[in-house]
């Protein structure tokens, strides 16, 4: 089953305090977000009304910006389970401290430096990874995508029953690694945690960043469901640990706003 197209939702409050460093209005949450990451990731904004972020108009994977997921009580708190990402993302990049220079300039700030890697957050508070990689591009690169999960070996199968094709690179009862052996998605990274599992709706279970999965095949929905995804409402579902996404069926070779068709 193929992916075609992909978003990557990131959860916003709906206005940020003063001691937020931002360059647009502070009553804007989404704006504020979305500001930083079109300027760490050098993108370009491709849709306003659902704000959306890419490289280019017809890329296969964009941001997007909107209060879906995010949580006034509960925002994210790295490592503390009670306060769970849930999902968060991981970044490659040429010189790690001219990124380090640009998330700090932008609002972000650091929270760990490991021998490997570092750990960022963006302006409210959502945690990212940033590796170094053998690339003549100092912009961040998306590299992996990094699930929470009571059973990382449950939450792999599911997805490699339903997306693509892969090839397990890391294999153990705490942490399963796949990689795709074609396209444009990103290694999926699945953790065994305690964190308290998303609900959809729940201020108080938060999902903070969602996928939208667009399939080149109407038997996707069918699929899912067979797997273990659970219908929520529309074109939302919620996989095997909780995370919701939302899945649909692409209608067309170029991404347009009308491609993605929400079927229930």
């Amino acid at each position: 089953m193929r992916v075609v197209h992909y978003t990557i939702s990131i959860g916003c409050p709906q206005k940020v305090g003063p001691d937020v460093v931002s360059r647009v209005d502070r009553r804007e949450g989404h704006l504020v977000v979305a500001d930083f990451y079109v300027e760490l990731l050098r993108m370009r904004i491709i849709r306003v009304g659902w704000l959306k972020v890419a490289k280019r108009v017809d890329a296969v994977h964009n941001f997007a910006f909107s209060s879906d997921g995010w949580s006034d009580s509960r925002p994210p708190r790295w490592t503390d389970p009670d306060y769970p990402a849930q999902i968060h993302l991981d970044f490659q990049a040429r010189d790690l401290d001219v990124v380090e220079a640009r998330v700090l300039e932008l609002g972000g700030s650091k929270l760990w430096q490991y021998p490997d890697h570092r750990v960022f957050a963006d302006p409210v508070g959502h945690p990212f990874c940033l590796y170094p990689a053998e690339t003549n591009d100092d912009d961040p690169v998306l590299w992996r995508v990094v699930f929470d999960c009571p059973s990382p070996e449950v939450l792999a199968r599911f997805y490699e029953q339903l997306v693509d094709e892969w090839d397990r690179i890391d294999d153990t009862p705490e942490r399963v690694v796949i990689s795709p052996r074609a396209g444009d998605l990103p290694l999926f990274v699945f953790q065994r945690t305690e964190a308290r599992p998303p609900r959809w709706g729940d201020p108080d279970y938060p999902f903070q960043l969602h996928f939208d999965l667009s399939f080149d095949d109407e038997t996707a929905i069918e699929l899912a469901r067979q797997l273990g995804a659970v219908h929520i409402e529309g074109e939302v579902h919620a996989d095997p640990a909780g995370h919701p996404f939302c899945l649909g069926i692409w209608r067309a070779e170029i991404p347009t706003s009308s491609s993605y068709s929400r079927t229930g």
